[in-house]
């Protein structure tokens, strides 16, 4: 398990947002860790200027690289971009040793279906105009929909017909394994806060984590299950045939978050043996449903 000094000078951490995994809940972790107490010891002087939050990654290529992310003046970014475009911007090979990071790349990913259905739920609800095609799932998953053309014509988009979100922000199994200084797992929010900081040497917050126990999910948004928009994909986590239908068409995805969730386990596990402490992934999965 590596770990990494953010008090090393040009130090960034960059959050990768991937939709409805509680990439939301994960910015604002960051934010609060790098502005005042900071992530690990003499980070607390990193005062960020901005913090950029969800801009679509197609935007970016749009805009000049001094405005996509300024290393001088903003320690923390946060936005949704695509795999080829994060590459080029980041600006560090993926063969830097771990020792001789710094631009530290973290996300969270979702399970694929469970994360569909979360973005079906939001964008019935917040973007109905978008989404008056796709009055079920089965429309959003069909590869003529309005919105999926819409995401697939992108440039640099690197993933076919963009049905594949995760793996489109992030890239295949092998780039999540050799890049990325951390990831978490939305099914399991409180030990991805606690591998988060244990990876950036924040042992304060670690311990007072660990303290609370899996009372840390409390930290994480849950949703009102009284709200009546929530009933259809309440029962469409059931549906068999939806899920193979998202597994076939959002394959890149369901690859990436396998491979995900074994190395996050791997790693969890290695934190367990070098604390002393067990039990992280314990508790029941988490109702995190951030955006």
């Amino acid at each position: 398990l590596a770990r990494y000094d953010l008090s090393l000078p040009g130090s960034a951490l960059v959050a990768v947002h991937v939709s409805k995994t509680g990439g939301t809940t994960l910015d604002h972790v960051l934010q609060k860790g790098v502005g005042g107490r900071g992530l690990g010891p003499g980070v607390a002087q990193l005062q960020p200027d901005c913090v950029l939050e969800k801009w679509m990654y197609f935007a970016w290529r749009e805009m000049p690289i001094s405005e996509r992310f300024n290393y001088t003046t903003c320690q923390i970014v946060s936005g949704e971009v695509d795999a080829w475009t994060l590459r080029a911007w980041v600006g560090e090979p993926e063969t830097t040793p771990p020792g001789d990071r710094r631009k530290h790349l973290v996300t969270v990913l979702r399970d694929p279906y469970a994360r569909l259905l979360s973005q079906f739920d939001h964008n019935t609800h917040w973007e109905k105009a978008k989404m008056a095609e796709c009055a079920t799932l089965y429309d959003v998953l069909e590869p003529r929909s309005r919105c999926v053309a819409r995401l697939a014509a992108a440039p640099g988009n690197i993933v076919d017909k963009y049905r594949s979100w995760q793996a489109a922000n992030v890239g295949d199994a092998a780039h999540l394994a050799s890049t990325f200084s951390f990831f978490g797992l939305t099914e399991h929010f409180f030990a991805s806060l606690c591998l988060l900081y244990y990876t950036f040497r924040d042992a304060p917050r670690f311990e007072r984590l660990c303290a609370r126990g899996a009372a840390g999910a409390a930290l994480v948004p849950r949703k009102n299950r009284k709200d009546p928009r929530f009933n259809y994909t309440e029962a469409a986590r059931n549906d068999v045939a939806l899920r193979e239908r998202c597994r076939d068409t959002n394959a890149a995805d369901f690859a990436l978050y396998d491979a995900a969730a074994a190395l996050f386990r791997a790693r969890v596990a290695a934190m367990e043996a070098e604390t002393g402490i067990s039990g992280f992934l314990l508790e029941e999965p988490s109702g995190v449903e951030g955006g």
